[in-house]
């Protein structure tokens, strides 16, 4: 019976300390805000072609949210969408989409954007963009 309740203390122990690390890496309100806020305000800006921009920052209740983006192509040429390495002075990163009708059809490229939000603690989470 000793066994069996060490057994018990164990697993007890092992549950509780597996739930605190999970609850200590959730992301936080204010985090989750900054994700709905930017999906909200870009949700729309995947175009067929041409370039856009999107935010390398973002700025909500004074706090500033660093944003950094990455691309993945799923179908088409990989190399027709790009994103930039330059800020610009407003803060904002071009997403470079080649369009040459003669060349690519960048039409059928599927892709979808992935912006990573980081806060002060260094805690992130991901808001997916998608072109279908």
């Amino acid at each position: 019976m000793n066994k069996f309740r060490k057994g018990l203390l164990t697993a007890c122990l092992t549950a509780t300390f597996l739930g605190g690390l999970v609850s200590c890496n959730q992301p936080s309100a204010e985090l989750t805000q900054a994700q709905s806020f930017l999906y909200q305000a870009y949700k729309d800006e995947l175009v067929n072609t041409g370039d856009y921009k999107m935010p390398s920052k973002l700025i909500m209740n004074g706090v500033t949210y660093p944003v950094s983006w990455s691309v993945n192509v799923t179908e088409g040429n990989k190399d027709n969408v790009k994103v930039g390495t330059e800020v610009d002075e407003k803060g904002y990163i071009t997403i470079d989409v080649a369009y040459a009708p003669y060349a690519t059809n960048d039409a059928a490229t599927k892709y979808t954007l992935t912006a990573t939000i980081t806060d002060a603690e260094g805690k992130t989470i991901t808001q997916d963009f998608s072109k279908e």
